[in-house]
């Protein structure tokens, strides 16, 4: 496989800065909240579990950044993003834009309004590296990055470093197995429902990505269904979408963020995939169109969106199925524009002539401000140079502490934490098993030691 400079560049700096903040910094924090928490009981650390999803959610902010900026800056992606309100094209302007009429895409996707409120994101899956390009632009959505759940395949956890990382970041990974996924989901939502945290989860409910052979699976499935034949999405599998939705219950979830993905692709047919990062065949640009609902449950004043989706059960899931006809009825005309893009008159054809329509685009903005660079640009949009300035110390600082002054004690801690870490994950099934697990008075250390100590018998069947 061919290998460019850019290409390499961009995934060392993610796998480098991934490795060395999260052995240098973030394993710190997560160590010692797991040793006090198996050590002294869930009394002792009830009040730190605010302070450890703290640092964990502006960790989660920096990390999409970080990605963004690989992707942007060193691979070479451009980005543009089309904002459509139902409201019109007055009320996008009033809610939704920069003082200098931009698009903002931080503006219409926001976090929940309170803790313990949460958000569904639907996506479309074009690519196995969509949840990669869906981080470059939730880089610029500070308010709705912390909050950030996406819902994985579960292979995806057991990346060394990367993958523990994200399970620290309460991500949710799934078997495709429904009996299992169904009560690790509802296993999450308590959690997350327990600690008043304010989520936005993202699922793909197609479930798989656009693959040729999916396609051909998925318009199978449709026929003895009497469902739609697509060519550009799959149609949706509405079971996990729907029970997420359920599990998050209607007295806290409060949007739907409807986005669709689009790509400019480097070659005829070349869909992005993981070799495309380094082969110099990524995406030549990633195209985004979001949109807002309101579920019919939840408070006017939680949402600036007028869009009103349904709650119940049925009615959401006919919903869902009608989003993802609109979705390929936009990208057959998507992929007819020369260059390829979400045109507002295409826009319009499909959601109404009423709807606002803004959008972002790199190279628009290249013409238009030529004195900008990239750079400034990319840090003007997730947040200012203070955040930029901020992600770059946190992701190279541990990279240029481990690899300028490099010691073998360094080296040995850095085995010694990668050993670590292995038991622990088969001890428990996963690292996020040791977060979620709610120790028992009984089965903390110091109560093992007690007991040991007064010759008294271990409780069967207890894991420490």
């Amino acid at each position: 496989m061919k290998v460019t400079v850019r290409g390499l560049a961009g995934v060392l700096t993610i796998a480098l800065c991934s490795v060395c903040f999260y052995t240098t910094v973030f394993v710190w924090p997560c160590f010692l909240f797991v040793l006090l928490k198996y050590t002294l009981g869930e009394g002792a650390v009830a009040r730190l579990y605010g302070d450890f999803h703290k640092i964990a959610d502006a960790v989660v902010r920096l990390y999409l950044v970080l990605i963004a900026a690989a992707i942007e800056l060193i691979i070479g992606t451009s980005v543009a993003y089309t904002l459509v309100d139902a409201a019109g094209q007055g009320h996008l302007r009033q809610h939704y834009t920069t003082a200098e009429g931009l698009p903002a895409l931080g503006k219409l996707l926001t976090a929940p309004s309170a803790p313990g409120k949460s958000k569904l994101i639907v996506m479309n899956h074009h690519t196995r590296v969509d949840w990669l390009y869906l981080f470059v632009f939730l880089a610029r959505c500070p308010g709705l990055a912390p909050c950030l759940r996406v819902v994985l395949k579960e292979e995806l956890r057991r990346i060394p470093y990367m993958g523990w990382a994200m399970e620290f970041f309460r991500f949710l990974f799934l078997s495709r197995k429904w009996e299992v996924d169904e009560a690790y989901l509802r296993r999450m939502v308590r959690y997350f429902t327990h600690h008043g945290e304010a989520v936005a989860i993202f699922i793909f409910p197609e479930g798989t990505d656009l693959s040729p052979s999916n396609i051909a699976k998925s318009n199978a499935f449709a026929a003895q269904q009497q469902l739609p034949q697509f060519r550009h999405v799959l149609n949706p599998h509405t079971t996990g979408t729907v029970a997420l939705k359920s599990l998050l219950g209607a007295a806290q979830v409060e949007e739907v963020i409807d986005l669709t993905v689009g790509y400019t692709y480097a070659g005829p047919g070349e869909r992005p995939d993981e070799p495309s990062l380094l082969s110099g065949r990524h995406a030549r640009k990633a195209h985004l169109l979001a949109q807002v609902f309101r579920f019919d449950t939840a408070p006017a004043g939680c949402s600036t969106s007028v869009s009103v989706v349904p709650y119940e059960d049925g009615a959401f899931a006919t919903w869902l199925h009608g989003r993802f006809a609109a979705k390929e009825l936009l990208l057959s005309r998507f992929t007819q524009r020369s260059p390829v893009g979400f045109d507002d008159a295409d826009v319009r054809a499909v959601f109404g002539e009423a709807v606002g329509v803004a959008t972002f685009d790199d190279d628009v903005e290249d013409r238009r401000r030529p004195q900008q660079s990239r750079c400034q640009r990319f840090a003007e949009q997730v947040g200012g140079l203070h955040v930029f300035a901020v992600a770059c110390v946190t992701w190279l600082g541990p990279l240029v502490y481990l690899t300028w002054y490099f010691t073998w004690l360094k080296l040995v801690l850095f085995v010694a934490w990668t050993l670590v870490h292995l038991p622990l994950t088969r001890r428990r099934g996963s690292l996020q098993n040791f977060l979620l697990h709610e120790v028992q008075d009984d089965e903390t250390l110091v109560a093992r030691a007690q007991r040991l100590m007064a010759g008294e018998p271990q409780p069967a069947g207890k894991q420490a």
